[in-house]
């Protein structure tokens, strides 16, 4: 999994891989 900024949203690449 990629390293991602802490967010409430998730990325458009998380949504991508979902």
């Amino acid at each position: 999994m990629i390293a991602e900024p802490a967010n409430p949203f998730a990325t458009p690449l998380e949504i991508s891989h979902e």
